[in-house]
């Protein structure tokens, strides 16, 4: 009896310790309130099912769409973000420290890409020393063969397109040609798209079985997606934050919905909607 006592006290003091350890990480500031800029990928890299064809991508360095990206750094402007953190894999912080020195000085044209565009504008005009990259990978091949799943995926995809999915992320590629960047953003960053949007992965990824009714497309999402966007979260964590700091996430839209409710449910952040600013 007297032993379990001791086993019991032992467990006790370290709960204690842990959660005094998580007040400590928390003493100098409360909920740090985070935005997230959902958005498409001015470079169109095409990394996604659904591919838009160079005839069709917008020309985000033309004289128009440059004076929209200033006007939505304008809109950003007013959350004060003191981070800014991007869609760029963490190993390249190094060299996006030094890009944006180079940039600061005026000596480094900036890029097409969103990071670039829109982050490294807005973090000068801010006065933000650095710009963040947070981006990683799911660890899927720990949980399946890889060549063999693909090659069961692909033939899935090809006999099982949900048209329905498709034709959502053809249009939405296709109203930014008839809108100003602004009223884009509002409206792909909306409650109601970030719902419909995350609810394709139950009209096809999610129903992907294999052979021998196998959870195939539940694992794959499990491991790839969910579990990315949780490293995601992770490296954002590992961003060293102070009492007063604002933190804005630029990143593809398909994460907003996830990275959203990763925020609502941390103790340490306080998601707030990226529309509040940019009305």
């Amino acid at each position: 009896m007297k032993k379990l006592q001791c086993v019991v006290f032992f467990l006790f003091m370290c709960l204690c310790s842990e959660a005094q350890a998580i007040k400590d990480l928390n003493v100098s500031y409360q909920e740090i309130p985070v935005t997230i800029l959902g958005t498409f990928h001015f470079s169109y890299p095409n990394l996604d099912r659904i591919k838009t064809e160079k005839d069709k991508q917008v020309d985000m360095l033309s004289p128009q769409r440059q004076e929209e990206i200033q006007e939505l750094i304008e809109k950003l402007k007013k959350f004060k973000p003191t981070i800014i953190a991007v869609e760029c894999p963490v190993e390249m912080q190094a060299r996006m420290d030094s890009l944006y020195t180079a940039y600061c000085k005026g000596s480094f044209d900036l890029p097409v890409g969103e990071q670039y565009q829109v982050g490294f504008r807005l973090a000068k005009e801010s006065g933000i020393e650095r710009v963040c990259c947070i981006d990683t990978w799911g660890d899927y091949e720990r949980f399946m063969d890889k060549e063999a799943f693909f090659s069961a995926y692909e033939r899935y995809l090809d006999s099982n397109r949900c048209i329905y999915c498709d034709q959502q992320l053809i249009a939405l590629n296709e109203n930014i040609h008839a809108m100003n960047l602004v009223d884009f953003y509002i409206e792909t960053n909306s409650a109601a798209a970030l719902k419909k949007m995350q609810s394709n992965y139950f009209l096809s990824n999610f129903l992907f079985e294999g052979d021998g009714k196998q959870y195939s497309g539940v694992d794959w999402i499990t491991a790839q997606w969910y579990n990315r966007n949780l490293r995601i979260i992770r490296n954002l964590m590992r961003i060293k934050i102070h009492e007063g700091d604002r933190i804005l996430i630029i990143y593809g839209n398909g994460h907003h919905a996830l990275l959203r409710d990763y925020i609502d449910y941390n103790p340490f952040y306080r998601y707030v909607s990226v529309i509040d600013y940019l009305r």
